[in-house]
């Protein structure tokens, strides 16, 4: 026969020898602190924060004791509130040097460690405006990169002044000064009312077939031309006058010029 007490019962550090825990196969009632097993989970279960929680020894197996791993702050040195109340944060736990504070990656953080992250394009979900913010970043290759800038079939990309623009195409004519000639693409050197005096050199680098280039000169002499430069015609530079040279580069140092004056 049970029999029931209405007031707390104090053994004085005396033990309770052969207890048995009550036994349910569903949750009781709950008060704080109050324990029963549980006869289906084979599971003691306790009630805490309102709910009935399970004893589960196998956690307490695998984490260890509370000083062989991470405390949570505030003194809560009881392996129960790491196992059924864990915190949300990483300040909420401490570990010998201290707090481990909250902390958001910035995308400088990012980028000072890019090489040893190794991140790859299809790691960056927005490609446009990382590469908006490429500052002194070699780019090795463009073929799958999207220009947001509406552009049409057949233009294309073409280094000018330290930058890319966009172009029709390489070979549209643009006017120019100086008597340093090349031939990648069609320019119009100088012009009637401001021509060239100096003397005409070349840089063949990226030269291309058919581009005829157009030079404005005025001179009380005639200009030299590079050693590859051949006349080709009877025209020849008329001192004093407007002089039109148009010259085209043929193959490795040679280019052939031709020479008309206003008539």
């Amino acid at each position: 026969m049970e029999k029931v007490f209405k007031t707390d019962i104090n053994l004085k550090n005396n033990q309770i020898k052969e207890v048995v825990l009550e036994k349910l196969s569903v949750d009781p009632s709950g008060h704080e602190g109050r324990i029963y097993f549980n006869t289906d989970t084979k599971r003691v279960k306790i009630y805490k924060n309102e709910n009935w929680i399970e004893l589960d020894e196998s956690k307490w197996e695998e984490l260890g004791t509370p000083d062989n791993i991470i405390q949570p702050k505030d003194d809560k040195k009881i392996l129960w509130d790491i196992i059924f109340d864990p915190p949300t944060k990483l300040s909420d736990f401490e570990n010998d040097e201290g707090f481990i504070s909250d902390y958001t990656v910035t995308e400088g953080d990012v980028t000072g460690h890019q090489e040893a992250l190794s991140i790859t394009e299809s790691q960056i979900s927005d490609l446009q405006n990382y590469l908006l913010n490429i500052s002194n970043e070699s780019i090795f290759d463009l073929s799958d990169v999207e220009y947001s800038t509406d552009i049409e079939d057949g233009q294309i990309l073409k280094w000018e002044n330290d930058k890319f623009i966009i172009v029709s195409d390489l070979s549209e004519t643009k006017s120019t000064v100086g008597t340093e000639i090349h031939f990648y693409t069609s320019e119009i050197y100088n012009s009637p009312g401001t021509p060239a005096t100096a003397n005409i050199t070349d840089d063949l680098t990226g030269a291309k077939i058919g581009i005829v280039q157009k030079i404005y000169h005025n001179h009380s002499t005639a200009p030299t031309f590079p050693p590859g430069w051949v006349r080709i015609g009877e025209g020849e530079y008329v001192t004093g006058v407007l002089n039109i040279i148009y010259a085209e580069w043929v193959s490795g140092t040679r280019v052939e010029y031709w020479i008309i004056q206003e008539a």
